[in-house]
């Protein structure tokens, strides 16, 4: 078992070419979510903060519907803390779209919904708000 000091920074190395970490590869989420289990809570947004080479998280990655599964998703937000889960789910890539600008790009429903009823209701207008800028 790796020491839960070491946990963060072994999640956290991103290879050369594309900068990602080991969590934006990963196509369904339950590895996922095993990996963020093992993490204190305090670190959990920050390795899902993290930005591969065009600015996408591991959150921006789970938006595809062939990906993932609404009990997923819900697991995935519950284990940030509510504090937290705002500054995930508005990080922008290069070209200014959040995940939920991906998932409505890409008709995902269920991920919205998601994704918007476990933010604090006074963060989902502002996180709704963020502009597309490209």
């Amino acid at each position: 078992m790796v020491p839960e000091s070491q946990r963060l920074q072994i999640v956290s190395k991103q290879c050369k070419s594309m900068r990602c970490n080991p969590l934006h590869w990963v196509s369904n989420l339950e590895p996922v979510i095993a990996v963020l289990e093992m993490l204190p809570a305090s670190d959990r947004s920050h390795v899902m903060s993290m930005p591969d080479k065009y600015g996408c998280t591991p959150l921006h990655w789970t938006t595809h519907p062939a990906r993932i599964n609404d009990s997923s998703i819900e697991t995935l937000m519950d284990l940030l803390p509510e504090s937290e889960r705002f500054q995930v789910v508005s990080v922008q890539d290069e070209w200014g779209m959040t995940a939920l600008h991906y998932a409505v790009k890409l008709h995902n429903r269920n991920y919205i919904k998601i994704i918007l009823s476990k933010l604090p209701e006074s963060q989902r207008s502002k996180v709704v708000g963020l502009q597309y800028n490209r």
